[in-house]
């Protein structure tokens, strides 16, 4: 059965086992994980079908919703993200670090090159970007800038 026919919890389950593989704990529930994605946003975002049939994607998710209840912010309401804004790009650096270590490690080049597209916008296009992040994203961005042209030769 092919992961975006299994029940979310399921998925949810598999995401968090590969993300304990890569040393990672996380302890998101489907309900988070749900309020979560049904947050605003202040851009267009994946839509949550999208993220749920994703497995990297997904994983992207449940280390933003981790991270931010690590920092103290509970998980309710539709403006918890448009509330906690820097601290949603602190959770997201910290999500797209281990999102694009795990893809390297599984050889997902096509997921690698769809997260490079939107860390390149991140750079250079999201003024909403914390001035204290900036720089570390720029390196994000150069660093598998790097590992794609070194896979595309």
């Amino acid at each position: 059965m092919s992961f975006e026919n299994l029940p979310v919890t399921e998925r949810l389950h598999i995401c968090i086992k590969i993300l304990k593989r890569f040393g990672y704990d996380c302890n998101v529930s489907e309900k988070e994980l749900t309020t979560y994605l049904t947050a605003d946003t202040p851009y267009p975002d994946l839509s949550s079908k999208a993220i749920l049939n994703d497995d990297l994607w997904l994983i992207h998710e449940l280390i933003e919703i981790n991270e931010l209840k690590k920092m103290g912010i509970a998980i309710t309401g539709k403006d918890l993200i448009m509330k906690n804004l820097e601290k949603v790009y602190e959770a997201h650096l910290k999500a797209l670090k281990l999102e694009l270590l795990i893809a390297q490690k599984l050889g997902r080049l096509d997921h690698i090159e769809r997260s490079f597209k939107n860390l390149k916008n991140i750079v250079h296009n999201d003024p909403l970007v914390p001035s204290h992040l900036r720089s570390a994203f720029k390196d994000m961005l150069e660093k598998y800038r790097s590992a794609l042209e070194g896979v595309k030769k």
